[in-house]
């Protein structure tokens, strides 16, 4: 039992290097093309925008500091990201709200 302590220790450390090293390389080489990719899928008025939006928002809510950090010397872009991020989570939000009542509406109109 005492051999695998180490081992155990081993791992964890490994563990957290590798995710560190993630975490890095999603800042500083995935987040620069996905916002690039925004802007292109802009212009060309893609129905893709709204996965990356998805996944942007996913991002920001999971590492919103380490964003924010990584930005900081694009406040413009960062402020553009976090706000189509909200308005996308909004509008994700009303749409639900919209679904909702819908379904309740045909529901009533069913049971009538």
């Amino acid at each position: 039992a005492s051999g695998s302590r180490p081992d155990q220790q081993r791992n964890v450390h490994k563990n957290r290097l590798l995710a560190k090293i993630s975490r890095k390389h999603l800042m500083e080489i995935v987040i620069p093309i996905l916002c690039n990719l925004k802007t292109v899928l802009e212009g060309s008025h893609s129905p893709l925008l709204k996965q990356l939006m998805q996944y942007l928002g996913k991002i920001f809510r999971s590492y919103k500091s380490e964003v924010q950090e990584h930005l900081a010397n694009n406040p413009i872009l960062l402020q553009e990201l976090e706000y189509d991020t909200r308005q996308y989570e909004k509008n994700q939000k009303q749409k639900a709200r919209d679904s909702i009542l819908q379904a309740d509406v045909v529901t009533d109109e069913a049971a009538a």
